[in-house]
C-alpha cells in the first residue's frame, strides 16, 4: 500500500506528462498559417547557390566543416512552419519570432514588396552569408522597429545607401552589417543610432564606408564595438576607455584614424577584453598605462607606426592570451616580464627592430604558448635553452634574424611542435644527432651556416631521424655546409605527407634511380640546385601540383623530358634548369601561369619558344647563354607582367620587337647576339627600367636621348654596335639619367664633345655612401629575388656581374670618335670607380679636377691626343689599381706619390717627353719640375706653395732642417742643384723599393 506522504508528488508527476504531452501535441500546430505562408512565398524567390566563397567563409566562422546550409530545403506545405530548419515561434501565439538563415545559400535579391516583413513579431533575424545580388536593403526593415532585437546582415553582398530606417528599430541588442557593399554611410547615421538605440550592446559596421570622427555619443550598453575598416578618421581619445561595460574594441584597418595609444584611468574597473588598434596611424610609445586594462586577453596593434621599445609593464597584463604587436617600428630587447604571462597562447612580435630574447632561464610563464613568431628582427646572440621548456609550442618562427651558435637539442624534443622556422640566420654546429618531432610538418633550417654528415645512405647516421618524420609537408635545409649523399627514392618512399623539398647549395649530393616515380600528388615545390644531380627527376610526373621547380647548377644532360609537356598547365609558376647541359626542349611549354622561365648557359639550340607567347602572367624570361636562334616573335612586345627579359649570348636576330604595356619591366638585356635595325622607342614607356644592356650587336641608330625620362634607369650598355652621331640631350626633364650608374657606349661611332649637360646631371655618381651596398634586385610574387645583371668591363677585363651593387659606378666611352677637352664636371664624380676614355680623339690637359673621384680604382684615357703634365693631384687616388695614360703627347715628371710608385712602364708607353720611375728615361736637371698645366687663375701660385720634393726633404732631414731648405729653394727659384737632388733621392728610393720586393718574394 501506498504511503501517503508520497501522493503529492505522485500527483505532481501526472500533471506534469500530460502538460508536457498537451504542449508537443499543440506545438505541432502552432504555426500562424499566413506567416507560413509568407516563409513559403519568401522562399520561392530564392535559388541555391555554389559560392565557394561564402561556404569557405561560413566554415571559418562556425569552426564546422560542413560550412554553409541550405536551410530552406527542408520547408514544405506538409510540416508545420515552426519545424522547419532556421525558424523559431512563439510556443504560446504561434508566431514566427526567429529566423535564421545564416550560410543558407541563398541567391536572389530582397525587395520592397518580400513577404518577409509580412512577418510582425520578428525578434531575431539572421540573413549572414547569402548572395541578395547586390540589391538595396528597403526601407521596410523598419518595419520591425517594435520586436527586432538582433539583426544580422554581414556577408550578404547587398548595395546602394543604406536606409536610415535601421535607427527606428529601437528594441535592437545586436546589429551586424559588416562586409556589404554600402554607400558611405552619412555621420549622422550614428548620432541617430546611439540616440534612438539604447540598448544597443553588440554593433559590427567591418568594411562598411564611414568617412568621419570616431562617434562621441556612444552608448554606455555596448559590449563589442567593431569599427575595423571603416575608414575612420581623426584622432583617437582617452574617452574610448569610458564606456563602462565596453569587452570587445576592434578599430583595426582604419590608416587615417591617428593619435597616439589611449591613457587608460587606472582608478576605473574596465572590463575590456580584446583591443584591436592594428594597421591604424596610431603613433608614439606604448602607454604604461595599458597595464590598468587588467582583462585584457587579445592586443592587437599590428602595423602601427609606434616607437620606442617594447615596455617591461607588459608583464602585468596577467590574462593575455594573444599579444600581436608585428611590424609596429618598436625596438630593444625583449623584456623578460614577458616570459611571466602564464595564459598567453599566440605572442607575435615578428618585423621590428628587435635586438635581444631574455637570455634567463628562470621563466614562471608561457607554458601555455602555442606560436611564438620573432621573424625579421634584429635578434643576435644565441637561441635560448628555455625556448625548450615551452612544451605545448606547436609553431615557433625565427627566420631572417642573426641568431648565432647552436641550436638547442631540446627543440627537437617537443612532442607538439609543427613549424620549426630558423632559416637565414648565422647559426653553426650540427643537427641534434637524434630526435622525435612526430607531428612537425615545417622544418626550415636554410641559408645558415650549419655542418654535419648527413647521409640517407647510411643507416648510423642522423637523417634517418629525418625518415621517422612522418607527417612533415616541407623541409629546407637549403644554403648550408652539410656533407653526404640523399636518395629521393628512400626519402619519397617513407615520407608520403612531403609536399616540397629544399636542399639547394646545401653541400648535399642528391641521387635517384628513377625507380619510384611515385609521390604525394600535393607536392609543391623541390629546389635541387646545385645537388650534383645527373637525371631530371621522373618522379615529378605524378606531382600534379607542381609549383617551384630549381633544378640548376646541376649536371643533367639531353632533352628536356616530353613528359614535361603534358604537365603543371595550371600550377607551375617558377621553373629553373640554368646552368645544366639541357640540350633541347620540346616544343609545347603548356604552362599557362609561370611566372619565371630561367633556362640560362645551357646547350639550348633552336628559335625562341612560340609556347611563351601563352604564358600571360610571365614575369621572368632568361633564355641567355644558349644557342637559341631566329627571331624574336612580336609577342614579346605585348606582356604587361614582364619584369626581365634576358636574351644575350644567343644568336638572335632580326629587329627587336616593339615593347608594348611594359610599366613593369626592368631589365632588358639583348648583349651578344645579331640584332640589327633600331632600338624600339617604345623602351621610353617603360617607367620601370632600370638595365638596358644591347651590347655586342649589329645596332645602327643615334644615342636613345629618349630614355632620358625614365625615373629609375641605372644601367646602360651601348658597347660595340653601330651607334652614331653627337649625343645631345632632347628636352629638359627631371631626370635625365640622374639615376645611371653604369653607362658603356664604347666600340661605336659617337662623335662631336662630350655630353657635358648629361656629365653635370649624373647625381647618382656624385655621391654614393660605401655602407650603400645592397643588391640591386625586386622581388617576385613567388619569393624568388630577381637579380639584374649585366656585362662591364672593369681593369681591362670583361665582368659578368649577376647582381649588381648600388655602389657600382662606371663609364665607359672608349673607341668613339670624341673631339675636345675632357670635362672639368667628371672631377665631381666622386663615387666613379671605372672611367675609360681611351681611343677616342680628346685633346688638352688631364684636368687636375680627376683627382677628386677619391673612390676611382681604373682610369684609362689612353690612345688620344692629350698634353701637358700628370696632374700632381692624382696622387690622391688611393684606391687607383689600374692606370693608363699611354698613347698621348704627355710631358714632364711622372708622379712619384702613393699608388703611382705602383704602376709599371705599360701605363705611360707612347709618351716620348715623360720621365722619371717607371720609365728608363731620367729627367734631365735642367728641366723644369712638375707645376699645374690645367689650374685655374686663382690657383696659380702654387710654386709659392710647399710641394712633394719640400715634404721629402722634411722626412729626410727633419723638420726644421727640410724646413729651411725649403725656405731656400723657394727663395732662389727652385736652384739646379735641388733637382738634381730630388733624381737622386728617387733613385735611392727606387732602389730601395726593389730590394724590398725582392727580399719579400724570397720570404
Amino acid at each position: 500500500m501506498t504511503s501517503p506522504n508520497f501522493s503529492p508528488l505522485i500527483l505532481l508527476h501526472m500533471l506534469l506528462n500530460s502538460y508536457l504531452h498537451l504542449s508537443a501535441y499543440s506545438s505541432s500546430f502552432v504555426c500562424d498559417p499566413q506567416q507560413r505562408l509568407a516563409l513559403l512565398h519568401f522562399k520561392q524567390k530564392f535559388t541555391i547557390s555554389n559560392d565557394v566563397y561564402n561556404d569557405m567563409e561560413c566554415e571559418r566562422q562556425s569552426g564546422s566543416t560542413s560550412g554553409s546550409n541550405p536551410k530552406m530545403t527542408t520547408w514544405n506545405v506538409s510540416t508545420d512552419c515552426c519545424r522547419w530548419d532556421g525558424v523559431t515561434c512563439d510556443s504560446m501565439t504561434g508566431d514566427v519570432i526567429g529566423l535564421d538563415l545564416g550560410c543558407s545559400k541563398l541567391q536572389g535579391t530582397i525587395d520592397s514588396n518580400s513577404s518577409l516583413f509580412l512577418i510582425p513579431r520578428l525578434r531575431s533575424l539572421n540573413l549572414a552569408f547569402n548572395d541578395f545580388g547586390s540589391s538595396n536593403l528597403p526601407p521596410e526593415i523598419g518595419r520591425f522597429a517594435s520586436s527586432l532585437t538582433h539583426l544580422n546582415l554581414s556577408n550578404s553582398i547587398f548595395s546602394g545607401r543604406l536606409p536610415l530606417d535601421i535607427v527606428h528599430l529601437s528594441k535592437l541588442v545586436s546589429l551586424d552589417l559588416s562586409i556589404n557593399h554600402f554607400d558611405s554611410v552619412h555621420p549622422q547615421f550614428f548620432n541617430k543610432l546611439f540616440k534612438n538605440v539604447t540598448r544597443l550592446r553588440e554593433l559590427s559596421l567591418r568594411y562598411i564606408k564611414i568617412n568621419s570622427t570616431l562617434p562621441s555619443n556612444l552608448s554606455s550598453s555596448l559590449t563589442s564595438l567593431d569599427l575595423s575598416g571603416t575608414q575612420l578618421q581623426g584622432e583617437l581619445t582617452d574617452d574610448i576607455f569610458n564606456l563602462p561595460n565596453l569587452q570587445k574594441l576592434d578599430l583595426s584597418l582604419n590608416i587615417a584614424l591617428t593619435g597616439s595609444l589611449p591613457r587608460v584611468n587606472s582608478s576605473r574597473n574596465i572590463p575590456l577584453r580584446l583591443l584591436d588598434l592594428s594597421q591604424t596611424g596610431i603613433t608614439g610609445d606604448i602607454p604604461a598605462s595599458i597595464s590598468n586594462l587588467g582583462s585584457l586577453e587579445v592586443l592587437n596593434l599590428y602595423d602601427c607606426k609606434l616607437s620606442g621599445i617594447l615596455p617591461r609593464f607588459l608583464g602585468n597584463l596577467s590574462h593575455l592570451v594573444t599579444l600581436n604587436i608585428k611590424s609596429a617600428n618598436i625596438g630593444g630587447m625583449i623584456p623578460s616580464s614577458v616570459t611571466s604571462l602564464t595564459q598567453l597562447v599566440t605572442l607575435d612580435l615578428s618585423d621590428n627592430y628587435l635586438t635581444g630574447i631574455p637570455a634567463s632561464s628562470n621563466i614562471t610563464g608561457l607554458q601555455r604558448l602555442v606560436q611564438l613568431d620573432l621573424s625579421r628582427n634584429l635578434l643576435i646572440g644565441v637561441i635560448p635553452s628555455w625556448f625548450s621548456l615551452l612544451t605545448s609550442l606547436e609553431e615557433i618562427h625565427l627566420p631572417s634574424n642573426m641568431l648565432s651558435g647552436v641550436i638547442p637539442s631540446g627543440l627537437f624534443k617537443i612532442s607538439s611542435l609543427e613549424v620549426l622556422d630558423f632559416s637565414y640566420n648565422k647559426l653553426e654546429g650540427t643537427i641534434p644527432s637524434e630526435f622525435t618531432l612526430p607531428s612537425l610538418r615545417f622544418l626550415m633550417l636554410d641559408n645558415n651556416q650549419l655542418v654535419g654528415r648527413l647521409d640517407l645512405l647510411d643507416e648510423d647516421l642522423i637523417p634517418q631521424s629525418f625518415l621517422q618524420l612522418v607527417n612533415i609537408t616541407y623541409i629546407a635545409l637549403g644554403h648550408n655546409n652539410f656533407s653526404g649523399v640523399w636518395g629521393l627514392d628512400i626519402l619519397l618512399s617513407i615520407l608520403t605527407n612531403l609536399q616540397g623539398l629544399d636542399l639547394s647549395y646545401s653541400g648535399l649530393s642528391v641521387v635517384t634511380t628513377n625507380v619510384n616515380q611515385s609521390v604525394n600528388p600535393e607536392f609543391y615545390a623541390l629546389r635541387l640546385a646545385s645537388c650534383k644531380l645527373t637525371v631530371f627527376p621522373e618522379f615529378l610526373r605524378s606531382a600534379k601540383q607542381l609549383s617551384v621547380l630549381d633544378l640548376s647548377h646541376n649536371d643533367i644532360h639531353g632533352q628536356l623530358p616530353s613528359w614535361t609537356g603534358e604537365m603543371w598547365m595550371d600550377s607551375l609558376s617558377g621553373f629553373d634548369l640554368s646552368h645544366n647541359f639541357i640540350t633541347g626542349l620540346h616544343h609545347h611549354l603548356p604552362w599557362n601561369y609561370l611566372l619565371h622561365l630561367i633556362l640560362e648557359y645551357n646547350l639550348i639550340e633552336g628559335p625562341f619558344p612560340l609556347s611563351i607567347c601563352k604564358m600571360n602572367f610571365i614575369q621572368i624570361i632568361d633564355l641567355s647563354d644558349n644557342n637559341f636562334n631566329g627571331t624574336i616573335p612580336n609577342c614579346l612586345g605585348y606582356f604587361k607582367d614582364l619584369v626581365m627579359v634576358d636574351l644575350g649570348n644567343n644568336a638572335f636576330h632580326g629587329t627587336f620587337p616593339m615593347i608594348n604595356g611594359c610599366e613593369q619591366l626592368g631589365e632588358l638585356n639583348l648583349n651578344s647576339n645579331l640584332f640589327d635595325g633600331r632600338l624600339p622607342r617604345s623602351l621610353a614607356k617603360c617607367v620601370a627600367l632600370e638595365v638596358l644592356d644591347v651590347g655586342n650587336n649589329q645596332i645602327d641608330d643615334e644615342f636613345p636621348h629618349w630614355l632620358e625620362t625614365l625615373p629609375k634607369f641605372k644601367v646602360l650598355v651601348l658597347r660595340s654596335n653601330n651607334f652614331h652621331g653627337s649625343i645631345t640631350s632632347s628636352r629638359k626633364t627631371d631626370f635625365q639619367f640622374s639615376k645611371l650608374r653604369i653607362l658603356d657606349i664604347s666600340q661605336n661611332k659617337f662623335s662631336g664633345t662630350l655630353p657635358s649637360k648629361y656629365f653635370r646631371n649624373l647625381k647618382a655618381m656624385m655621391n654614393v655612401s660605401d655602407e650603400e651596398t645592397e643588391e640591386n634586385y625586386t622581388k617576385s610574387p613567388i619569393g624568388w629575388k630577381i637579380y639584374y645583371h649585366t656585362t662591364v668591363i672593369m681593369k681591362g677585363m670583361s665582368y659578368e656581374l649577376v647582381r649588381i651593387l648600388t655602389t657600382l659606378t662606371t663609364i665607359d666611352i672608349s673607341n668613339n670618335l670624341f673631339e675636345g677637352s675632357i670635362l672639368d664636371i667628371i672631377g665631381s664624380l666622386m663615387s666613379l670607380k671605372v672611367l675609360n676614355l681611351s681611343h677616342n680623339g680628346l685633346t688638352g690637359h688631364i684636368p687636375y679636377v680627376l683627382g677628386n673621384i677619391s673612390k676611382i680604382e681604373s682610369l684609362d684615357l689612353s690612345w688620344n691626343q692629350l698634353v701637358g703634365e700628370i696632374p700632381q693631384q692624382l696622387t690622391a687616388l688611393t684606391f687607383l689599381a689600374v692606370l693608363n695614360l699611354s698613347q698621348n703627347h704627355l710631358e714632364g715628371r711622372i708622379p712619384q706619390e702613393r699608388q703611382f710608385n705602383t704602376f709599371d712602364v705599360n701605363s705611360y708607353l707612347g709618351n716620348p717627353e715623360l720621365c722619371g720611375f717607371p720609365l728608363p728615361k731620367k729627367c734631365e736637371n735642367n728641366q723644369e719640375t712638375y707645376q699645374n698645366s690645367v689650374q685655374p687663375d686663382d690657383s696659380q701660385d702654387t710654386e709659392s706653395a710647399f710641394t712633394w720634393k719640400e715634404v721629402m726633404l722634411g722626412y729626410g732631414c727633419g723638420t726644421i732642417l727640410g724646413s729651411v731648405m725649403g725656405y731656400l729653394m723657394l727663395s732662389t727659384g727652385r736652384p739646379k742643384w735641388f733637382n738634381t737632388l730630388a733624381d737622386a733621392a728617387e733613385d735611392m728610393v727606387n732602389s730601395r723599393q726593389k730590394k724590398r720586393i725582392y727580399v719579400y718574394i724570397r720570404k
